[in-house]
C-alpha cells in the first residue's frame, strides 16, 4: 500500500485490493509493513521482503507471484525486486505500479498539476525525510528510478496526467525500457495520484483494474 512510508495499512486500501482480487480472480495478500517514522528506510523493504519470503515458503511458486503498490508501494514494489535479486531470491512473474514514487531526491518533481487532488510538493518532502532518516536519497532502494534495473520482471505501470508523480512514472518507464525489461506504461487523462483507488465508482478506475487484470493473463506479463 501506499502513504509515503508515513501512513497508510491494508485497511485503508481494500477498495483497490478488493478490485484487484476480483478482476484478476487472485488472492492478495497486503503486507501490513511499519512506517515511517517510527521505523525509517529500510524497514519497509526488510518488512516486504519478508512477506516474499513467507509467501514462497507457503508453496506460492515465483510464476504465480505479483507484486502490486501505488505511490510509495509502487516504489517499495520495484525495490523489493530489487533486493530479491540482490539476496539470490527468484523474481516474481512481474510488477503492477500505480503511480510509483521512484525518487525521493525529489529532484524533478514542479508544481502538481491543477488536477492533482491527493498530494502536495510539502506534504511528500516531509515523507521522504521521514523515511530517509538521514540515508542516502539517491540508494537504490530508496530511489530504484536511478538503480540497475537489468533482470527485473515484467512491469506495468499505470499513471494520471493530472499527478505530482507523473515524470517519476515516465522516467521510470524509460529507465526499464534501456535495462532491457518488458514495461507498459498507461496513461490517464486528466486524473490525479492513485485515482485507481475510487474502482466502484469511477469509470476510469473500473477500466484500470480491468487492464491490469488483462495484463496478468497475458503470457508472462507480455
Amino acid at each position: 500500500h501506499g502513504g509515503g512510508y508515513c501512513t497508510g495499512s491494508p485497511l485503508t486500501h481494500r477498495a483497490i485490493t478488493g478490485h484487484l482480487a476480483t478482476a484478476c480472480a487472485a488472492q492478495v495478500f497486503v503486507a501490513d509493513y511499519r512506517l515511517a517514522p517510527e521505523y525509517p528506510h529500510p524497514a519497509a523493504v526488510d518488512d516486504a521482503v519478508a512477506a516474499c519470503r513467507g509467501l514462497l515458503d507457503e508453496g506460492v511458486a515465483t510464476g504465480e507471484l505479483v507484486i502490486a503498490g501505488d505511490s510509495a508501494g509502487g516504489g517499495l514494489a520495484v525495490a523489493t525486486a530489487l533486493r530479491l535479486r540482490e539476496i539470490g531470491l527468484p523474481q516474481p512473474r512481474a510488477l503492477v505500479l500505480f503511480s510509483p514514487w521512484v525518487d525521493l531526491t525529489l529532484a524533478q518533481l514542479g508544481p502538481p498539476p491543477p488536477g492533482e487532488v491527493m498530494l502536495t510538493l510539502p506534504w511528500v518532502r516531509e515523507c521522504a525525510a521521514a523515511y530517509l532518516a538521514g540515508h542516502d536519497p539517491c540508494g537504490p532502494l530508496v530511489s530504484p528510478v536511478g538503480a540497475d534495473l537489468c533482470g527485473l520482471p515484467a512491469t506495468l505501470i499505470q499513471v494520471g496526467t493530472d499527478e505530482l508523480l507523473l515524470p517519476d512514472a515516465r522516467r521510470l518507464h524509460q529507465r526499464l525500457r534501456e535495462a532491457g525489461v518488458t514495461v507498459r506504461l498507461e496513461e490517464y487523462v486528466a486524473r490525479w495520484h492513485v485515482f485507481q483507488a475510487s474502482a466502484g465508482v469511477l469509470a476510469d478506475a473500473d477500466r484500470a483494474i480491468e487492464s491490469v487484470a488483462r495484463y496478468l493473463r497475458e503470457p508472462a506479463g507480455d
